[in-house]
């Protein structure tokens, strides 16, 4: 079975696959990521499922959910994770809340004092993450919060 990754970010999907330790970015179509419209997330998941069974030259007559299956890091927009999820219906294996993820990773870039994280947090789609006392708390992006990056986030799953 092939394993997937999928982060669901704010209007693009962003594929990996697991290589060891290693999580490779994968390029569907030549892009880095999948982009979708809000108004079409399910169609545009489709299309994206199609371009990933003829990446991996599943045949349509082919049972494919044995044979793929995606491990999702859900979308801040709760409306746009349910599309997702409900679209990936069956190739869905495990689900991770982004704001499950966050708090790790807010401590362990505690560590470089100098991206002064608890000061101004992490931004990461838009949203700017910070911890206080011992809180997630959410707001508006902040210009001098320090931007993660999908492929850091990614390293975080599973």
């Amino acid at each position: 079975m092939q394993a997937l990754y999928m982060i669901i970010g704010r209007n693009a999907l962003f594929l990996y696959e697991r290589d060891g330790a290693e999580y490779n970015r994968l390029f569907i179509e030549g892009n880095p990521e999948f982009r979708y419209q809000n108004n079409s997330v399910r169609k545009d998941i489709e299309d994206m499922l199609k371009s990933v069974m003829e990446e991996y030259n599943l045949d349509s007559g082919s049972d494919h959910c044995s044979e793929i299956a995606f491990t999702v890091v859900a979308n801040a927009d709760a409306v746009v994770t349910k599309d997702a999820v409900e679209t990936l219906g069956e190739y869905l294996s495990q689900i991770y809340k982004l704001d499950s993820l966050i708090p790790d990773i807010i401590k362990e870039l505690y560590a470089d004092e100098k991206l002064l994280i608890k000061e101004y947090g992490v931004n990461f789609d838009g949203i700017n993450y910070r911890m206080v006392n011992g809180t997630l708390q959410k707001a508006e992006y902040d210009l001098l919060g320090y931007t993660l990056q999908e492929d850091a986030l990614i390293r975080h799953i599973g």
